[in-house]
């Protein structure tokens, strides 16, 4: 598992440094969830697919509380990948930033992510820091079945405000 949480953040820093980030703010930290168990509060902001060798196996779902100003990810299954037991991880970073243009450095609480082998779904992540006023960075991965590798995605640096 370590090395697959190692390829994980190397994935997500090169997605991080392509969306234009100068700094990806990567903590290997407890899982914000036990994946594979629960809902993001609030309203869905934002739909990545994860495509691999043309066919969708996974979905980036992030969403927004305004009650609490948080976000939440979810890394869902889909096509081959859905209920088969695959790597899968999600991560949402809270960003100093209120916008796009320098980098995303972590705010304290402002890290949350879910890593492991789910037959359905990684998260749901949600960091305890609030996002109002705050850019964010949501990223995961899921692994195509029978291969030890498989497609991340990534926001970038966005929803900022």
């Amino acid at each position: 598992m370590l090395s697959s949480m190692r390829g994980w953040v190397r994935g997500v820093a090169v997605a991080a440094c392509l969306a234009g980030s100068a700094t990806a703010a990567l903590i290997a930290s407890a899982p914000a969830s036990a994946g594979d168990g629960g809902a993001c509060a609030g309203s869905l902001i934002d739909t990545r697919n994860a495509i691999w060798d043309g066919k969708k196996i996974g979905e980036l779902d992030v969403y927004y509380d305004a009650a609490t100003g948080r976000n939440c990810a979810k890394m869902n299954h889909a096509g081959a990948t859905w209920g088969k037991r695959v790597w899968t991880g999600v991560q949402i970073t809270v960003c100093e930033e209120g916008r796009p243009g320098n980098g995303c450095h972590s705010v304290a609480g402002g890290d949350a992510q879910d890593i492991g082998r789910y037959s359905y779904y990684a998260g749901p992540a949600t960091p305890r820091a609030s996002a109002r006023g705050r850019c964010i960075v949501a990223s995961a991965y899921v692994y195509a079945p029978g291969i030890n590798a498989g497609p991340g995605v990534s926001t970038g640096i966005s929803h900022c405000g």
